[in-house]
């Protein structure tokens, strides 16, 4: 296989089920040295997918658990935890540098994580250092700032939130600015190759259908998102690596007792107080940028009309 092959996981905009099956479908399509010979880029939610994917767990087995956890926490009124409950998730399951993982480093070296920076907007890439750190900028990433009472996260003096918001508010495309990241970071003398996997697959398909919307964030179709992913994967990796001989060798790890155990959070907020701090972030953000309402219904794909509001 090519080195300098870059995959880039889109903003999955809580359609996370569907880049799992995705990752599945490496997995099974491709051994476990060849994935990490590949460089990943990723926004948001899909980041969870590509962690799991080069920890070497079963991709799938990871995903159950989680939406096993997901949904005994926030179905019993902790949506307010999501956050808390995906960071304790992660540290349950990635393991340190100090567990006898030797390909720990490659994690940290395969996998490219962006954030947007708040007020400018502006998309990074976060530098990774350890496991504590890696979490974090998974959860920043994926840390949108009105869903609960956790607005943003500081890393490194900088305050950090979703990923994937710049689209939400109309402003560039992501990939435009992952794509001269990538370009720039390159060290060898060929130019370097970047796969857009939302322009391959056929994720329109569960994107833009307000059915898919309404379910995929609380899992109501989970499976049939995943199986999408799968599916679409698996049709897709022979353009994408066509000289590899698609010889996966199955997961490297498996889940212990105590990667699987509950995790339980008492629910410490309140709704009231939850709808002033977003009100006033999301204010905030509207007023710094001079932004009109209108272009937002881009995101919400014609679900419902939007009035246009002058600030």
């Amino acid at each position: 296989m090519k080195y300098n092959i870059n995959i880039y996981f889109p903003a999955c905009g809580g359609l996370y089920h569907y880049w799992f099956g995705v990752a599945q479908a490496m997995q099974n399509m491709l051994s476990y040295e060849d994935i990490h010979k590949l460089k990943f880029h990723s926004i948001s939610g899909s980041g969870f997918p590509v962690s799991t994917l080069l920890m070497g767990y079963n991709v799938k087995s990871v995903y159950q658990l989680w939406g096993n956890r997901f949904e005994k926490v926030v179905y019993s009124g902790g949506w307010f935890h999501f956050y808390d409950l995906l960071e304790l998730h992660c540290y349950s399951i990635i393991p340190s540098c100090e567990d006898g993982n030797d390909d720990f480093n490659n994690i940290f070296s395969n996998h490219s994580i962006y954030c947007v920076k708040f007020p400018s907007f502006k998309l990074i890439k976060i530098q990774i250092k350890n496991k504590d750190n890696y979490i974090k900028s998974l959860i920043s990433s994926a840390l949108i700032p009105f869903l609960t009472p956790k607005l943003f996260c500081i890393m490194d003096g900088k305050i950090l939130i979703d990923g994937g918001i710049r689209t939400f508010i109309g402003l560039s495309s992501e990939f435009k600015r992952v794509r001269s990241i990538i370009k720039k970071e390159a060290t060898d003398e060929s130019t370097p190759t970047i796969y857009h996997l939302e322009k391959i697959l056929n994720y329109k398909s569960v994107r833009f259908p307000l059915f898919w919307r309404a379910f995929g964030l609380f899992c109501g179709k989970r499976e049939d998102l995943f199986s999408a992913g799968y599916t679409d994967m698996i049709n897709a990796l022979p353009e994408i690596l066509p000289e590899s001989k698609f010889h996966g060798n199955g997961p490297r790890r498996i889940l212990t007792n105590d990667m699987t155990k509950d995790i339980n959070l008492t629910n410490k907020y309140l709704l009231f107080g939850s709808l002033i701090l977003s009100s006033f972030l999301i204010h905030k953000i509207i007023c710094y940028n001079k932004i009109d309402i209108k272009i937002m219904k881009r995101s919400f794909n014609n679900a419902f009309i939007c009035s246009r509001i002058s600030i």
